[in-house]
Protein backbone atom coordinates (compact mmCIF):
# COMPACT_ATOMS: atom_id res chain seq x y z
CA UNK A 1 0.00 0.00 0.00
CA UNK A 2 1.16 3.57 -0.67
CA UNK A 3 -0.36 7.00 -0.09
CA UNK A 4 -1.59 8.95 -3.12
CA UNK A 5 -3.06 12.44 -2.55
CA UNK A 6 -4.32 11.51 0.93
CA UNK A 7 -5.81 8.19 -0.17
CA UNK A 8 -4.41 4.69 0.13
CA UNK A 9 -3.74 3.11 -3.23
CA UNK A 10 -3.29 -0.66 -3.42
CA UNK A 11 -1.04 -1.87 -6.23
CA UNK A 12 -1.20 -5.53 -7.22
CA UNK A 13 2.33 -6.28 -8.37
CA UNK A 14 1.25 -9.61 -9.87
CA UNK A 15 -0.66 -7.77 -12.63
CA UNK A 16 0.83 -6.95 -16.02
CA UNK A 17 -0.10 -3.25 -15.89
CA UNK A 18 2.30 -2.30 -13.08
CA UNK A 19 4.39 0.69 -14.12
CA UNK A 20 8.09 1.21 -13.51
CA UNK A 21 7.22 4.27 -11.41
CA UNK A 22 5.04 2.13 -9.15
CA UNK A 23 7.82 -0.43 -8.83
CA UNK A 24 10.33 2.29 -7.93
CA UNK A 25 7.99 3.80 -5.31
CA UNK A 26 7.43 0.41 -3.71
CA UNK A 27 11.14 -0.34 -3.77
CA UNK A 28 11.84 2.83 -1.79
CA UNK A 29 9.31 1.73 0.83
CA UNK A 30 10.93 -1.70 1.11
CA UNK A 31 14.37 -0.15 1.41
CA UNK A 32 13.17 1.79 4.44
CA UNK A 33 11.74 -1.40 5.91
CA UNK A 34 15.06 -3.14 5.27
CA UNK A 35 16.98 -0.37 7.06
CA UNK A 36 14.71 -0.72 10.09
CA UNK A 37 15.32 -4.48 10.17
CA UNK A 38 19.07 -4.07 9.72
CA UNK A 39 19.34 -1.61 12.61
CA UNK A 40 17.24 -3.89 14.82
CA UNK A 41 19.48 -6.81 13.90
CA UNK A 42 22.53 -4.84 14.99
CA UNK A 43 20.91 -4.25 18.37
CA UNK A 44 20.17 -7.98 18.76
CA UNK A 45 23.48 -9.17 17.33
CA UNK A 46 25.28 -9.86 20.62
CA UNK A 47 22.39 -11.88 22.04
CA UNK A 48 21.95 -13.81 18.79
CA UNK A 49 25.66 -14.63 18.67
CA UNK A 50 25.67 -15.72 22.32
CA UNK A 51 22.75 -18.09 21.80
CA UNK A 52 24.30 -19.43 18.60
CA UNK A 53 27.55 -20.16 20.46
CA UNK A 54 25.54 -21.92 23.18
CA UNK A 55 23.80 -24.11 20.60
CA UNK A 56 27.11 -25.00 18.98
CA UNK A 57 28.70 -25.90 22.33
CA UNK A 58 25.78 -28.18 23.24
CA UNK A 59 25.72 -29.76 19.79
CA UNK A 60 29.43 -30.63 20.00
CA UNK A 61 28.88 -32.94 22.99
CA UNK A 62 28.98 -36.65 22.19
CA UNK A 63 26.18 -39.05 23.04
CA UNK A 64 28.43 -40.50 25.75
CA UNK A 65 28.94 -36.99 27.17
CA UNK A 66 25.18 -36.48 27.32
CA UNK A 67 24.57 -39.87 28.94
CA UNK A 68 27.21 -39.25 31.60
CA UNK A 69 25.80 -35.81 32.41
CA UNK A 70 22.39 -37.43 32.91
CA UNK A 71 23.88 -40.03 35.28
CA UNK A 72 25.70 -37.34 37.25
CA UNK A 73 22.54 -35.26 37.59
CA UNK A 74 20.51 -38.28 38.74
CA UNK A 75 23.11 -39.03 41.44
CA UNK A 76 22.98 -35.42 42.56
CA UNK A 77 19.19 -35.42 42.81
CA UNK A 78 18.41 -38.95 43.96
CA UNK A 79 21.59 -40.35 45.53
CA UNK A 80 21.22 -44.09 46.14
CA UNK A 81 18.03 -44.31 44.05
CA UNK A 82 19.62 -42.67 41.01
CA UNK A 83 19.45 -45.88 38.97
CA UNK A 84 15.65 -45.60 38.90
CA UNK A 85 15.77 -42.21 37.17
CA UNK A 86 16.91 -40.69 33.91
CA UNK A 87 17.42 -36.94 34.10
CA UNK A 88 17.39 -34.90 30.95
CA UNK A 89 21.00 -33.94 30.14
CA UNK A 90 21.51 -30.22 30.86
CA UNK A 91 22.71 -29.65 27.30
CA UNK A 92 19.50 -31.17 25.94
CA UNK A 93 17.46 -28.98 28.28
CA UNK A 94 19.33 -25.97 26.89
CA UNK A 95 18.84 -27.08 23.27
CA UNK A 96 15.04 -27.26 23.52
CA UNK A 97 14.41 -23.46 23.64
CA UNK A 98 17.34 -22.88 21.29
CA UNK A 99 15.71 -25.10 18.66
CA UNK A 100 12.77 -22.74 18.18
CA UNK A 101 12.37 -19.02 17.72
CA UNK A 102 11.24 -16.92 20.63
CA UNK A 103 8.10 -14.83 20.21
CA UNK A 104 10.17 -11.76 19.41
CA UNK A 105 12.36 -13.69 17.00
CA UNK A 106 9.28 -15.06 15.24
CA UNK A 107 7.84 -11.57 14.93
CA UNK A 108 11.14 -10.33 13.50
CA UNK A 109 11.27 -13.25 11.05
CA UNK A 110 7.75 -12.44 9.85
CA UNK A 111 8.86 -8.90 9.05
CA UNK A 112 11.92 -10.23 7.23
CA UNK A 113 9.76 -12.62 5.21
CA UNK A 114 7.37 -9.80 4.32
CA UNK A 115 10.19 -7.63 2.94
CA UNK A 116 11.71 -10.56 1.03
CA UNK A 117 8.30 -11.41 -0.42
CA UNK A 118 7.79 -7.78 -1.41
CA UNK A 119 11.15 -7.63 -3.16
CA UNK A 120 10.42 -10.90 -4.97
CA UNK A 121 7.17 -9.43 -6.24
CA UNK A 122 9.05 -6.42 -7.56
CA UNK A 123 11.51 -8.67 -9.38
CA UNK A 124 8.65 -10.46 -11.13
CA UNK A 125 6.94 -7.17 -11.93
CA UNK A 126 10.12 -5.54 -13.29
CA UNK A 127 11.26 -8.45 -15.48
CA UNK A 128 8.70 -7.81 -18.27
CA UNK A 129 9.89 -4.18 -18.49
CA UNK A 130 13.49 -5.35 -18.88
CA UNK A 131 12.43 -7.75 -21.65
CA UNK A 132 10.48 -5.03 -23.44
CA UNK A 133 13.50 -2.72 -23.33
CA UNK A 134 15.66 -5.48 -24.83
CA UNK A 135 13.11 -6.16 -27.58
CA UNK A 136 13.00 -2.42 -28.37
CA UNK A 137 16.82 -2.40 -28.49
CA UNK A 138 16.76 0.31 -25.83
CA UNK A 139 20.33 -0.08 -24.58
CA UNK A 140 20.13 2.64 -21.94
CA UNK A 141 16.76 1.42 -20.69
CA UNK A 142 17.94 -2.19 -20.62
CA UNK A 143 21.03 -1.21 -18.67
CA UNK A 144 19.06 0.92 -16.19
CA UNK A 145 16.22 -1.55 -15.61
CA UNK A 146 18.55 -4.57 -15.62
CA UNK A 147 20.73 -2.85 -13.04
CA UNK A 148 17.70 -2.20 -10.85
CA UNK A 149 16.58 -5.82 -11.23
CA UNK A 150 20.00 -7.01 -10.11
CA UNK A 151 19.97 -4.55 -7.20
CA UNK A 152 16.57 -5.80 -6.03
CA UNK A 153 17.80 -9.41 -6.21
CA UNK A 154 20.83 -8.58 -4.07
CA UNK A 155 18.70 -6.66 -1.59
CA UNK A 156 16.34 -9.64 -1.25
CA UNK A 157 19.30 -11.92 -0.53
CA UNK A 158 20.72 -9.45 1.99
CA UNK A 159 17.34 -9.13 3.73
CA UNK A 160 17.01 -12.90 4.04
CA UNK A 161 20.36 -12.98 5.85
CA UNK A 162 19.50 -10.27 8.39
CA UNK A 163 18.67 -12.84 11.07
CA UNK A 164 20.92 -15.60 9.72
CA UNK A 165 22.40 -16.20 13.19
CA UNK A 166 18.96 -17.12 14.48
CA UNK A 167 18.25 -19.40 11.54
CA UNK A 168 21.58 -21.14 11.97
CA UNK A 169 21.06 -21.57 15.72
CA UNK A 170 17.61 -23.11 15.24
CA UNK A 171 18.99 -25.48 12.62
CA UNK A 172 21.96 -26.58 14.75
CA UNK A 173 19.89 -27.07 17.88
CA UNK A 174 17.10 -28.93 16.07
CA UNK A 175 19.53 -31.32 14.44
CA UNK A 176 21.33 -31.94 17.72
CA UNK A 177 18.04 -32.70 19.48
CA UNK A 178 16.97 -35.08 16.73
CA UNK A 179 20.31 -36.88 16.87
CA UNK A 180 20.08 -37.26 20.65
CA UNK A 181 16.52 -38.60 20.55
CA UNK A 182 17.31 -41.04 17.75
CA UNK A 183 19.98 -42.63 19.97
CA UNK A 184 17.66 -43.23 22.92
CA UNK A 185 15.97 -46.55 23.64
CA UNK A 186 13.00 -47.40 25.85
CA UNK A 187 13.77 -47.84 29.58
CA UNK A 188 11.98 -50.50 31.58
CA UNK A 189 10.43 -49.12 34.78
CA UNK A 190 8.32 -50.48 37.61
CA UNK A 191 5.78 -47.92 38.88
CA UNK A 192 6.25 -49.38 42.38
CA UNK A 193 9.73 -47.82 42.45
CA UNK A 194 8.22 -44.33 42.54
CA UNK A 195 6.64 -43.58 45.91
CA UNK A 196 6.30 -40.82 48.49
CA UNK A 197 6.57 -38.03 45.92
CA UNK A 198 6.69 -34.58 47.59
CA UNK A 199 3.82 -32.25 46.60
CA UNK A 200 6.05 -29.62 45.00
CA UNK A 201 7.85 -28.72 41.79
CA UNK A 202 10.65 -31.01 42.96
CA UNK A 203 8.15 -33.84 43.14
CA UNK A 204 6.92 -33.02 39.65
CA UNK A 205 10.49 -33.14 38.34
CA UNK A 206 10.94 -36.49 40.10
CA UNK A 207 7.90 -37.88 38.27
CA UNK A 208 9.27 -36.74 34.92
CA UNK A 209 12.77 -38.05 35.65
CA UNK A 210 11.31 -41.41 36.64
CA UNK A 211 9.22 -41.76 33.46
CA UNK A 212 11.72 -40.22 31.04
CA UNK A 213 12.58 -42.64 28.20
CA UNK A 214 9.90 -45.08 29.43
CA UNK A 215 7.48 -46.52 26.88
CA UNK A 216 5.23 -43.61 25.84
CA UNK A 217 2.60 -46.13 24.71
CA UNK A 218 2.23 -47.30 28.34
CA UNK A 219 3.05 -44.11 30.24
CA UNK A 220 1.64 -41.27 28.18
CA UNK A 221 1.68 -37.67 29.42
CA UNK A 222 0.65 -35.98 26.20
CA UNK A 223 0.47 -36.42 22.45
CA UNK A 224 3.53 -38.67 22.23
CA UNK A 225 2.09 -42.17 22.07
CA UNK A 226 5.08 -44.33 21.14
CA UNK A 227 8.82 -44.66 21.57
CA UNK A 228 10.95 -43.39 24.46
CA UNK A 229 9.14 -40.70 26.47
CA UNK A 230 10.83 -37.31 25.88
CA UNK A 231 8.13 -35.03 27.31
CA UNK A 232 8.15 -32.86 24.21
CA UNK A 233 4.43 -32.17 24.70
CA UNK A 234 3.13 -32.60 28.26
CA UNK A 235 -0.51 -31.93 27.48
CA UNK A 236 -2.04 -33.59 30.54
CA UNK A 237 -2.05 -32.19 34.05
CA UNK A 238 0.01 -33.78 36.81
CA UNK A 239 -1.04 -33.52 40.46
CA UNK A 240 0.45 -34.77 43.74
CA UNK A 241 -1.33 -35.27 47.07
CA UNK A 242 0.01 -35.93 50.54
CA UNK A 243 -2.10 -36.33 53.71
CA UNK A 244 -0.44 -36.12 57.13
CA UNK A 245 -2.10 -36.45 60.53
CA UNK A 246 -1.46 -33.69 63.09
CA UNK A 247 0.71 -36.19 64.99
CA UNK A 248 3.02 -36.41 61.97
CA UNK A 249 1.89 -39.79 60.64
CA UNK A 250 1.57 -39.86 56.86
CA UNK A 251 -1.76 -41.31 55.78
CA UNK A 252 -1.57 -41.04 51.99
CA UNK A 253 0.92 -40.04 49.32
CA UNK A 254 0.32 -40.29 45.61
CA UNK A 255 0.47 -38.64 42.21
CA UNK A 256 -1.75 -38.80 39.15
CA UNK A 257 -1.83 -37.78 35.51
CA UNK A 258 -5.12 -36.60 34.05
CA UNK A 259 -6.84 -39.03 31.71
CA UNK A 260 -7.90 -42.65 31.67
CA UNK A 261 -5.17 -45.26 32.01
CA UNK A 262 -2.47 -42.69 32.75
CA UNK A 263 0.44 -43.05 35.19
CA UNK A 264 -0.13 -42.85 38.93
CA UNK A 265 -3.37 -43.04 40.90
CA UNK A 266 -6.37 -44.47 39.05
CA UNK A 267 -9.04 -42.99 41.32
CA UNK A 268 -11.89 -44.57 43.27
CA UNK A 269 -15.36 -43.96 41.79
CA UNK A 270 -16.96 -45.70 44.79
CA UNK A 271 -15.79 -42.81 47.01
CA UNK A 272 -18.94 -40.99 45.93
CA UNK A 273 -17.40 -37.70 44.81
CA UNK A 274 -19.21 -35.80 42.06
CA UNK A 275 -17.40 -34.54 38.99
CA UNK A 276 -19.03 -32.21 36.48
CA UNK A 277 -18.49 -31.40 32.82
CA UNK A 278 -16.04 -28.58 32.15
CA UNK A 279 -14.57 -27.14 28.98
CA UNK A 280 -10.84 -27.42 28.43
CA UNK A 281 -8.84 -24.50 27.05
CA UNK A 282 -9.57 -25.66 23.48
CA UNK A 283 -13.31 -25.50 24.21
CA UNK A 284 -14.16 -29.22 24.40
CA UNK A 285 -16.33 -30.08 27.42
CA UNK A 286 -16.22 -33.49 29.12
CA UNK A 287 -16.85 -35.10 32.50
CA UNK A 288 -13.87 -34.45 34.76
CA UNK A 289 -13.86 -37.77 36.62
CA UNK A 290 -10.44 -38.64 35.17
CA UNK A 291 -8.71 -35.42 36.21
CA UNK A 292 -5.59 -35.91 38.31
CA UNK A 293 -6.98 -34.02 41.31
CA UNK A 294 -10.24 -35.99 41.25
CA UNK A 295 -8.44 -39.33 41.16
CA UNK A 296 -6.19 -38.42 44.09
CA UNK A 297 -8.92 -36.99 46.31
CA UNK A 298 -11.26 -39.92 45.59
CA UNK A 299 -8.55 -42.39 46.61
CA UNK A 300 -7.87 -40.43 49.81
CA UNK A 301 -11.56 -40.21 50.73
CA UNK A 302 -12.04 -43.95 50.10
CA UNK A 303 -9.01 -44.71 52.28
CA UNK A 304 -10.22 -42.51 55.13
CA UNK A 305 -13.72 -44.00 54.92
CA UNK A 306 -12.20 -47.39 55.69
CA UNK A 307 -10.05 -46.07 58.54
CA UNK A 308 -11.13 -46.33 62.15
CA UNK A 309 -9.02 -43.28 63.05
CA UNK A 310 -10.59 -39.88 62.27
CA UNK A 311 -8.39 -37.65 60.16
CA UNK A 312 -7.16 -34.47 61.80
CA UNK A 313 -4.33 -33.01 59.77
CA UNK A 314 -3.06 -31.37 56.62
CA UNK A 315 -3.76 -32.39 53.03
CA UNK A 316 -1.38 -30.80 50.56
CA UNK A 317 -2.34 -30.87 46.90
CA UNK A 318 0.10 -29.71 44.24
CA UNK A 319 -1.13 -29.25 40.66
CA UNK A 320 0.85 -28.26 37.60
CA UNK A 321 -2.19 -26.50 36.13
CA UNK A 322 -4.95 -24.40 37.75
CA UNK A 323 -7.92 -26.36 39.04
CA UNK A 324 -10.99 -26.48 36.81
CA UNK A 325 -14.48 -25.82 38.20
CA UNK A 326 -15.07 -29.53 38.78
CA UNK A 327 -11.81 -30.10 40.69
CA UNK A 328 -12.34 -26.87 42.62
CA UNK A 329 -15.61 -28.32 43.90
CA UNK A 330 -14.02 -31.68 44.71
CA UNK A 331 -11.06 -30.16 46.55
CA UNK A 332 -12.57 -27.15 48.34
CA UNK A 333 -16.11 -28.29 49.03
CA UNK A 334 -16.55 -32.04 48.75
CA UNK A 335 -13.30 -33.05 50.47
CA UNK A 336 -13.88 -30.86 53.59
CA UNK A 337 -17.48 -32.05 53.63
CA UNK A 338 -16.35 -35.68 53.80
CA UNK A 339 -13.33 -35.05 56.03
CA UNK A 340 -14.26 -32.26 58.48
CA UNK A 341 -10.87 -32.30 60.21
CA UNK A 342 -8.88 -31.49 57.08
CA UNK A 343 -6.65 -28.45 56.73
CA UNK A 344 -6.11 -27.79 53.04
CA UNK A 345 -3.00 -26.46 51.36
CA UNK A 346 -3.30 -26.21 47.59
CA UNK A 347 -0.39 -25.25 45.36
CA UNK A 348 -0.55 -24.51 41.64
CA UNK A 349 2.96 -24.84 40.21
CA UNK A 350 4.32 -23.98 43.70
CA UNK A 351 2.13 -20.88 44.10
CA UNK A 352 -0.53 -20.87 46.84
CA UNK A 353 -3.95 -21.23 45.26
CA UNK A 354 -6.05 -18.14 45.98
CA UNK A 355 -9.12 -20.16 46.92
CA UNK A 356 -7.20 -22.02 49.62
CA UNK A 357 -7.48 -18.98 51.87
CA UNK A 358 -11.25 -18.95 51.44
Amino acid sequence: RRKVEGQTAVVDFTKDDVTVAQIEARYEELLRDYDVLRHAAVEHADDWKRRLAEARACAELTQEDLKQSSINLAKQRYAGEAHHYYCEPPAVTALVPLSTRSEKESSFASKVDAVVAGLSELKRALLPHVQKAKEAEDVAGTRRLGGRLNEISKKAAATAKVDSAVKLRVNIASRALSKYREHQTIRSIDPAWLSDVPPSIEGYVRILDFHRLSDAARYSFGRQLEGPQHFTDIRRNVAILRAVQSCGAQVYSGYAVSGEGKPGAVGCPSAGLSAIECAERLGEAYLRDSDAEYKLVSELVALLDRSETPFQGVVTIWSKKPLCASCTSVVYRQLPGRVPGVVLRVLVDDEEDEEAGG
